[in-house]
């Protein structure tokens, strides 16, 4: 039986340096077989891609017939989520042009158990995230929240569309462990079937806070996929604070 081809890689850029040997290190640990790897460089100068593309000359080695690519895509948007989008939709043209069969999205700040591919293929399902918290910031406090949130109210129809509100979910549902519904989950860990990729393209709404992690969910499930979130699945995020405030 062939296994599915699957394309892991992120948009990242040099603010996110000081997560990058967490990362390369996760990557190197992951257990699945059948994987390439290409990232995504918008830096304003192509250095970052350049210490990217050292190490993926030496990935490749070790992992001979897999790839491992750096796009310096130069694109220098000020603002954080138009570059991630931007990204994010040059790494899907690749999946759908050389026929990956899905998509890892692994961000570079999150590092996932070794056999996490494994365990989120074994979920049968066209979206299925592993679990990781973020921080939140307020004017008033910082607090830590799991980036997957599931309905806080009954689906309403209005005429922009179906409205309705989300909670970050707690604790307590990751208990016991299991393939679980949500609205939606953050592309830090996420399993994406091709199927999905190519209906779904990735976005964000100026106007609106959330990031296309958000809609990419709510998009999804208007075209009947929904989101899942697998209980078991641990991953560590590596915070920038820094980054984090500036983002938008």
């Amino acid at each position: 039986m062939t296994r599915p081809r699957i394309l892991v890689g992120c948009p990242t850029c040099d603010l996110k340096e000081d997560s990058l040997e967490h990362y390369l290190k996760g990557i190197d640990a992951l257990t699945y077989p059948s994987i390439d790897v290409v990232i995504e460089d918008n830096s304003k100068t192509p250095a970052y891609s350049q210490r990217l593309m050292e190490y993926g000359i030496e990935w490749e080695k070790r992992h001979p017939g897999q790839t491992f690519r750096v796009i310096y895509s130069g694109y220098t948007s000020p603002y954080a989520r138009e570059r991630v989008v931007n990204g994010r939709n040059k790494i899907r043209e690749i999946v759908l042009k050389e026929n990956y069969d899905y998509f890892f999205s692994l961000e570079q700040d999150v590092v996932p158990p070794p056999a996490i591919i494994e365990n989120l293929l074994n979920a049968k399902k066209n979206i299925v995230s592993g679990v990781y918290y973020t921080k939140k910031f307020t004017q008033t406090e910082k607090k830590y929240v799991f980036m997957a949130g599931i309905a806080a109210g009954p689906i309403q129809e209005t005429k922009e569309g179906r409205g309705f509100s989300v909670n970050p979910v707690g604790i307590d549902f990751l208990f016991p462990t299991r393939i679980a519904e949500v609205m939606y989950a953050g592309l830090g860990c996420m399993l994406i079937a091709r199927e999905t990729i190519e209906k779904t393209p990735f976005r964000y709404e100026s106007k609106h806070p959330a990031w296309d992690d958000v809609f990419f969910c709510l998009d999804s499930r208007m075209k009947g996929y929904l989101t899942y979130l697998h209980t078991g699945m641990l991953a560590t995020h590596h915070f920038n604070d820094a980054m984090q405030k500036t983002q938008q």
